[in-house]
């Protein structure tokens, strides 16, 4: 049940932000910002597009933004402060 949170939460993000999984290997905790109507906004810090690590921040869903609460509920913060622990390959 926790991976399948993680694997929907992941999913979502990468179709909100148009990320790939190596962007997404490197999202922390406090990129991650709750709106009060339920979405929320994620500062994508570096990626291919972003080579000298200007950032973007993009909008998230409620959906993604639930997801993502969910897997914080199931898992907490990992030390490290990343989002989903992948590695970055």
């Amino acid at each position: 049940m926790q991976r399948q949170a993680f694997d929907m939460a992941l999913a979502h993000v990468l179709s909100d932000a148009g990320l790939r999984r190596s962007e997404a290997a490197g999202l922390v905790w406090q990129d991650i910002e709750r709106v009060a109507d339920g979405s929320g906004r994620l500062l994508v810090r570096r990626s291919k597009m972003d080579p000298m690590g200007e950032g973007r921040t993009v909008a998230l869903t409620p959906v993604t933004v639930c997801l993502l609460g969910r897997c914080a509920a199931l898992r907490g913060v990992r030390q490290d402060g990343l989002v989903f622990g992948l590695s970055g390959g």
